[in-house]
């Protein structure tokens, strides 16, 4: 653990400048295509197949600027925190029993958590320690434990 927190540090030091740039375009629209098309919006009324077929590039720049803003401030907006749970019905349960349904949540369509979350996982596929052969980590991509 020591070792990974040496590499962790060196590597800050080092590309420090991954966290300090604002989210990109191309990164806003990776993440759009990697969310789910043909689901029910969140409450505020936006499905995900709707920025990707109506969003131009004007749209996406002024829509670029709330995670933009809330990655500068490192303070999380309320509306963003802000989870819409809604029972679904399991099939061929009885309606009556609470059991029988099965939370979902309806959030914002934009996902910074996946922009922020490619971010991180660029930083930690850098690090020396993750990168070294002799490491086991079985959750990186391309890497395998057996």
């Amino acid at each position: 653990m020591r070792r990974l927190k040496k590499a962790l540090e060196r590597r800050h030091m080092a590309s420090n400048r991954t966290f300090e740039v604002e989210f990109r375009e191309n990164e806003l629209d990776i993440a759009l295509r990697k969310g789910k098309t043909g689901k029910a919006p969140g409450f505020d009324g936006v499905r995900q197949d709707m920025l990707l077929a109506y969003f131009g590039p004007s749209a996406k720049g002024t829509l670029l600027n709330l995670p933009n803003r809330t990655w500068r401030s490192g303070e999380l907006r309320r509306a963003w925190r802000t989870v819409v749970m809604v029972p679904i019905l399991k099939k061929g349960k009885c309606a009556t029993a609470a059991k029988s349904y099965r939370p979902i949540s309806l959030t914002f369509a934009i996902s910074m958590e996946c922009m922020v979350n490619a971010r991180l996982y660029y930083y930690l596929e850098q690090a020396p320690a993750l990168t070294s052969p002799s490491q086991d980590f079985g959750d990186t991509k391309q890497r395998w434990t057996s």
